[in-house]
């Protein structure tokens, strides 16, 4: 101790003079952070959430056809932006088009994968940011939506716009979209790395340390 001063070591490792009486207290916080998810655990978010994603599309198309047939709504005449998609990456491998059916088989593989895709995306995000999980998925689904099928499909010229196709076909979308994000999510936490939350206790002083 020197001139009434003494040095004190905290545990949380810095080192600092203290006047005598002065005390270091901890207090318990009152929220979690996250750690920073280690290569195997990044790795096992993306599995999950293509797990996620994929079983999500493949529930997007019955949700699809239930939600239509009560409110009485036809399905577009057409091909569906999956099958465009589809079309033109064959077209371009291959130099031939897709005849009709293995049209609809190829628009149904580039929907599976776009949502597995997708779902990966979401599953490592939701591991490092577990504020975008709010609302149980229906968050995400509403993103992928808006994002996806309301602007980019239509800006890329493979689908008419929400506006042009109604409000009746547009909530039938929007309600499989919704399913989509809750499927995902609902994987992501059934399968994903619970052990990745530490209570991080922060250290306080009663009166501030001469360092």
């Amino acid at each position: 101790m020197v001139g009434g001063d003494r040095t004190a070591l905290n545990p949380y490792g810095f080192e600092g003079t203290l006047a005598v009486g002065q005390e270091v207290k901890t207090e318990t916080p009152v929220s979690f952070v996250r750690k920073g998810a280690p290569q195997m655990g990044k790795l096992r978010s993306l599995a999950t959430g293509a797990l996620g994603g994929l079983m999500g599309a493949v529930l997007m198309g019955p949700v699809h056809v239930m939600a239509a047939k009560v409110i009485r709504q036809h399905p577009l005449q057409g091909e569906d932006a999956t099958e465009k998609v589809a079309n033109a990456i064959a077209t371009r491998i291959t130099g031939h088009e897709l005849q009709n059916l293995e049209k609809k088989k190829g628009g149904e593989i580039v929907h599976l994968a776009f949502g597995a895709s997708v779902g990966a995306l979401y599953g490592l995000l939701a591991s490092i940011f577990p504020v975008i999980t709010i609302g149980a998925g229906t968050v995400f689904g509403a993103a992928v939506y808006v994002g996806a099928h309301a602007i980019t499909t239509p800006a890329l010229g493979l689908a008419v716009s929400p506006i042009e196709n109604g409000f009746a076909q547009e909530s039938v979308e929007f309600a499989s979209h919704l399913v989509y994000g809750l499927v995902t999510d609902g994987i992501c936490r059934l399968l994903g790395d619970r052990e990745d939350k530490t209570d991080i206790p922060v250290p306080t002083c009663t009166n501030s340390p001469r360092l």
